[in-house]
């Protein structure tokens, strides 16, 4: 399971997320390519992190742990 289906998995009722037992659940990091002028390559390089901020702190809220815990 990759990225969404991660996210969807955290989503869950609490005791109620199930894996098989050689599942792997995994969170990649956003994948980009930038171009045009720099003013549209600036914003093309954040909205990947802005997007990925957001989707971590609703993964927090989720699975009720700090952004300490989630980070290490």
């Amino acid at each position: 399971m990759s990225s969404m289906g991660a996210f969807l998995l955290s989503a869950g009722t609490k005791g109620k997320r199930y894996s098989l037992q050689n599942s792997r659940i995994m969170i990649h990091q956003p994948l980009s390519g930038a171009q045009g002028g720099q003013t549209d390559i600036g914003i093309q390089v954040q909205a990947p992190f802005s997007f990925f901020h957001l989707i971590f702190c609703i993964n927090i809220l989720f699975v009720s742990n700090s952004l300490y815990t989630m980070i290490i």
